[in-house]
């Protein structure tokens, strides 16, 4: 009986890109503007909308854990257990209020961060905020 042929390899079949990873906390450079730290900090947008504050988070996270971190340099920032592995990193623009504690970012930032809201990283309070 003559040996059987070896099967042809099967053609290699396109693989559709990786998912980008889900970001697990959000980052606010809040640096060179003169932000200062609070115990019920806000993010706005740049007409002023809301996009995070105590009513975003669970009340249960904002008591055990702050409605966020503040840390003194990016890489600080990024080395925080809140951070996780794939933060978002968005720069404020400039503070609001009478105690500089609320941060406003410009409109690609407020985008990026009312997509966060479908996950649970606001809800979750995995919020950081960068301060001079």
């Amino acid at each position: 009986a003559a040996p059987k042929a070896a099967a042809a390899p099967a053609p290699l079949q396109d693989q559709p890109p990786a998912a980008p990873t889900a970001y697990t906390a959000l980052i606010v450079d809040a640096t060179g503007i003169g932000a200062q730290a609070a115990m019920f900090p806000r993010v706005l947008g740049p007409t002023g909308q809301v996009l995070y504050d105590l009513a975003t988070a669970d009340p249960n996270t904002a008591v055990t854990t702050g409605l966020c971190a503040y840390r003194k340099s990016l890489d600080q920032a990024r080395k925080d257990p809140r951070a996780g592995a794939n933060p978002l990193v968005v720069k404020a623009a400039e503070t609001a209020g009478t105690g500089r504690t609320d941060l406003v970012v410009d409109d690609a930032g407020a985008a990026q961060i009312a997509a966060l809201s479908s996950g649970g990283l606001l809800r979750d309070a995995k919020v950081i905020v960068v301060t001079d």
